[in-house]
């Protein structure tokens, strides 16, 4: 029973006690939260589950049968060993249900994914206080972590970054684990024939049309004309560009335009505000950008942030329906830009 701190998550996550029955995984994160849940369920098999299988069980599962986490925590693989049951929260889990499958402690082990949990939450404080379970918080990646992914997916490939380029890649990164890695793969291909990543190297991958193409599709988003951005949805993935592509590049932009937004309730005009980003916006793109965090409040971009981060998610889950959850988005963010707040 205990509450694991963020900055110890990596090191609980790679030595997990042989005593634990259950771990919650919860945050805004949700790249975070799934790696370390993938990297918590192999390693818990490796060290104690003797072969056993990993099985993902997700919403559909149980409204077609509410019993399969009892089932599957209770049963023993056909070719032995120690299941993991890598579980997704929704409102169909219940915190006493879980408790009554914690109490009959079950040989296979269980790995709960949930969304950003309050400290009052019931289900949060069922994993911090119950026997032999964990609570791993998972939010977005500060400089230290994205040093850590540079490392990784850059350094440890011989690729070297020089200190302005991990700058830009620490301002740009982070509020997604999953797209930080996404982004540094990218760069990593761009760069492969070189030793060395620069400044410019970063400038250039971002600077490129296809960049400027979701620039385009972004403007039209956030200035409200859903058809015109539907349209030029269907071009920009007739060339060869992605939905997953916008949703990266949206969501970073959206983040910007919600710490401008913040300055600006703080007394700071639009302009000075769009100045002090880091990397400098294009002067090209300043006057569009004050535009639409003029237009949009708050509570308006809170709720484009998460609308974003809601389509990643679906997207994940059922990659057969990514198109048609980007063409979702695109009209009720066209919706929200209209309205404003």
């Amino acid at each position: 029973m205990v509450a694991i701190k963020s900055h110890l998550a990596d090191k609980y996550i790679k030595e997990p006690p042989q005593t634990l029955l259950a771990c919650l995984i919860y945050g805004t994160d949700e790249g975070r939260i799934s790696e370390n849940a993938s990297v918590l369920a192999r390693n818990w098999s490796e060290k104690y589950g003797d072969g056993g299988e990993i099985i993902r069980i997700d919403e559909r599962a149980l409204s077609e049968n509410p019993d399969i986490v009892s089932i599957e925590l209770r049963s023993t693989p056909m070719f032995g060993g120690r299941s993991v049951i890598r579980l997704t929260a929704g409102n169909r889990i219940k915190p006493g249900y879980i408790s009554e499958l914690l109490e009959l402690e079950p040989e296979n082990f269980l790995i709960m994914e949930a969304g950003n949990l309050k400290p009052s939450s019931a289900l949060r404080k069922l994993f911090e206080k119950a026997k032999n379970t964990a609570a791993i918080p998972c939010y977005p990646d500060e400089s230290r972590d994205i040093d850590r992914l540079v490392e990784e997916e850059l350094v440890n490939k011989g690729i070297s970054v020089s200190p302005q380029a991990r700058k830009i890649l620490q301002d740009n990164l982070g509020s997604d684990r999953g797209i930080s890695r996404q982004e540094l793969e990218k760069l990593a291909l761009y760069a492969h024939d070189k030793q060395r990543i620069d400044l410019e190297d970063i400038e250039a991958m971002i600077g490129d049309s296809s960049r400027l193409a979701y620039d385009q599709l972004i403007t039209l988003i956030l200035s409200g004309d859903g058809s015109g951005a539907l349209q030029k949805l269907e071009r920009l993935l007739a060339t060869g560009q992605t939905s997953a592509g916008l949703t990266t590049v949206l969501g970073r932009h959206l983040a910007r335009l919600f710490k401008v937004r913040t300055m600006m309730e703080n007394g700071k005009d639009a302009k000075g505000a769009i100045a002090t980003l880091r990397p400098p916006v294009h002067f090209r793109q300043k006057d569009i950008m004050a535009a639409q965090v003029s237009r949009l409040s708050l509570p308006a971009l809170k709720k484009a942030i998460h609308l974003v981060q809601e389509t990643v998610s679906r997207s994940r889950r059922q990659s057969e329906l990514e198109q048609t959850a980007t063409e979702r988005m695109i009209i009720i963010l066209s919706q929200i830009a209209r309205k404003g707040s």
